[in-house]
């Protein structure tokens, strides 16, 4: 497949957090973490599972079995974590997380990171992520929190950026694989089955890191077969757009 082979690529900025809005219910105190149980907030314009369409984005929620890492002395070689699960099946924009795992860590919760995998890949957007049909890689769309106050409840900020990246293409197109480049950097989107496109489009999210600056991307399309399509653009991605 060749560049003319595609009927149209439309690449484009995906909105994930338009605003700092704080969903209703997050005004409690953070609780010590001997509860075994947290409440942990995030944007309401955020990730795990792809909601419904807004005027200002696209609404996402927590997802079952999200795990997130409750961290102290984070950044330093006496750093502590444990991991804590969503309790039940999420759907909102606030959920219940409980302990499952990892190291005892002080009555008072300094800092929280999504997803508990991050703290294995020193809380850096990966650079290899897997497609996810309507949604991006759970793993992905870094967040995290920092206590400023000792009230303070748990609402996560962003760290990521995504770019949603639609493909349309002829009957028995499929696609293999999505690279973005900025810099040295690179990130791939791989397709565990080849995607197939169709006149009605494909998307395909992938993550950045947050940056406020005008960046130049390269976009690497690779079919299942053919010549891969490149795109060059330039945008300014503040962490959750």
């Amino acid at each position: 497949m060749t560049l003319k082979s595609f009927a149209q690529l439309i690449l484009l900025p995906a909105v994930i957090a338009c605003n700092e809005e704080i969903p209703s219910g997050n005004n409690t105190t953070t609780p010590p973490v001997t509860d075994r149980t947290i409440e942990v907030s995030m944007p309401e314009m955020t990730r795990t599972a792809l909601g419904a369409g807004t005027e200002s984005g696209v609404s996402v929620v927590w997802s079952k079995g999200d795990e997130i890492a409750v961290i102290e002395g984070k950044g330093t070689e006496a750093q502590k974590h444990s991991v804590y699960r969503l309790v039940g099946e999420g759907g909102s924009a606030s959920g219940t997380f409980e302990y499952v795992s990892g190291d005892a860590v002080g009555d008072v919760i300094t800092d929280v990171v999504f997803p508990a995998s991050a703290v294995d890949n020193r809380y850096a957007v990966p650079a290899v992520q897997t497609y996810t049909e309507d949604s991006f890689d759970p793993s992905s769309m870094v967040m995290s929190w920092t206590r400023s106050n000792p009230d303070e409840a748990i609402i996560l900020k962003h760290d990521a950026a995504a770019f949603m990246i639609t493909l349309t293409g002829e009957s028995g197109q499929s696609i293999s694989s999505v690279n973005v480049s900025c810099g040295r950097n690179t990130y791939v989107l791989t397709c565990k089955e080849p995607v197939t496109l169709s006149s009605e489009g494909k998307t395909f999210y992938i993550a950045v890191p947050g940056n406020n600056e005008v960046t130049d991307y390269t976009f690497t399309i690779f079919p299942q077969s053919g010549a891969p399509m490149v795109k060059t653009a330039s945008h300014a991605l503040n962490a959750g757009k």
